[in-house]
This record gives structure tokens, sequence and C-alpha cells, in this order.
């Protein structure tokens, strides 16, 4: 994240450190302990403004963050009343950690607005061996998805679509050393009406004027997923495990 015109205060009172912050990217009040193992660093932040490009990030590299403890990084009690992504308000954020002896629990992660509901928690732990582990439960819904992927930037492949989705992930590093090889866990994938777009509907669109599931749309004389580009559905489910980046239905 990288902060123009950053404006700080801060000044100690008693055994706290509180500060103020304000830049374009990022507005609002922490608090720092003396104490940090014991005591959350707190903040409360008015706005949080975030740019996020698609493409294709730099791999990771295995173990690179390996040397990385999360047993000595303090606990967060962070809170954002405004969060802005691509310029899109995507509601309030909350971020609740704490502090275990062997690493970190993350007690809430949540993002509530209008196009996304997101709720997550989790774990990021050392063993004896030096080894890291991350575990994630992460459950999300939107209203349409369509919406959603043009807002974060991604190109315009899904049309409407209300979507579910809920995951339990494990792997073995820390959250930045996240790569698919190393993605265990279960995921469950569910959308409502919506369209692919930018696809070639040829044998698509026949399958949607044989499909029993759509007879009510086509004797209500309702033939708008066949005249639109791309190729409709009424719903889409699936669910898969995970093992070591290989996914099973």
């Amino acid at each position: 994240l990288d902060l123009d015109n950053l404006s700080l205060d801060f000044r100690r009172e008693g055994q706290m450190l509180n500060g103020r912050f304000s830049s374009r990217q990022v507005e609002g009040e922490i608090q720092i302990p003396d104490n940090i193992p014991q005591q959350p660093v707190r903040a409360r932040l008015k706005r949080l403004s975030l740019n996020y490009a698609p493409g294709q990030p730099d791999k990771p590299q295995r173990n690179a963050s390996s040397s990385a403890d999360p047993s000595r990084l303090p606990a967060i009690d962070l809170e954002v009343e405004k969060t802005e992504i691509n310029g899109k308000d995507f509601g309030k954020l909350q971020l609740i950690s704490r502090h275990t002896p062997t690493g970190q629990e993350l007690q809430t992660f949540s993002l509530k607005g209008r196009q996304l509901q997101l709720s997550a928690s989790g774990s990021w732990s050392r063993t004896d061996a030096g080894d890291q582990q991350s575990r994630l439960q992460l459950s999300m819904t939107s209203d349409s998805l369509g919406n959603l992927l043009d807002d974060l930037g991604y190109p315009k492949y899904i049309s409407r679509a209300p979507a579910e989705f809920d995951s339990q992930l494990d792997w073995r590093d820390s959250p930045a050393g996240f790569r698919p090889d190393i993605l265990n866990g279960q995921i469950r994938l569910k959308l409502g009406n919506g369209q692919f777009l930018n696809v070639d509907p040829g044998i698509g669109r026949v399958f949607g004027l044989l499909n029993i599931t759509v007879l009510q749309r086509r004797l209500s004389v309702d033939f708008s997923d066949l005249l639109h580009k791309g190729l409709a559905f009424d719903s889409v489910e699936g669910s898969f495990e995970l093992d070591s980046g290989d996914a099973y239905t």
C-alpha cells in the first residue's frame, strides 16, 4: 500500500503510543501498546482506499517467508468505516486477531458492502520443527458475481449470477507463501440465474432449447437467454476436494 501526502502525529499517553495519520489512501487513528504480546495494536480508520489490478502476480518462492515467526507478531484490532477498492465502495471492514503461543489466530475478518459480504477466520502457526501452517475458513455471498468482478477490474466474463462461496483451506506455509500447488481443503460454489459472456454459443444454445429445467421459460415465451450474446444458465453448483493443488469432484 503506497501512501501519498502522508501526515503523522504521535504522542505517548501512559503505556500507550497514540497516533493520528492521514493520506490520500487512508485516514484514522492507531494505538500501539508497550506490551504488544499481551495487547493488540488497535486501529480505527475512517477510510481505506486500495487499488487492485487483476493479472498474473509474482509467483511466491517456496518457503520464502519461513524466516517469519507469527508468534512474534502483534495481535490486531482493526475497523474501517469505509473501504474502497478501485474507487468502488465495499463497505465496512473488520479484522480481529489473537496472539497465541505458536502464532496468530484470525478470530474475525469481515467485509460488508453492497456487492460483497465476506467473512473469514483462520490461523497461522509455526511448529517446533520450524514449519509453518496456515488455515482459512472463508464464506462469501454476492447479489451479482458479474458486477462484483467488474468492480474488481476483471474482464466481463459473466453477467448477473448471485453467488455463494464457502471454503475450508489449509497449506503448509505462511499466508504470504500461499501457492495453488500446496493447497488442501474443500470448496463449495453456487451461482444463481446468470449468463456466461463471450462464449461460443452454438451447441450451448441447442442444449438450452432442449434442457427440461428451462421448459417453463420457453412456455412463457421467454427466449432472452438465446437472443443475448453468451450462454445463459439458471444455476451452477459444485463442490471440490483439494489435495496438494489438485481438485477432485
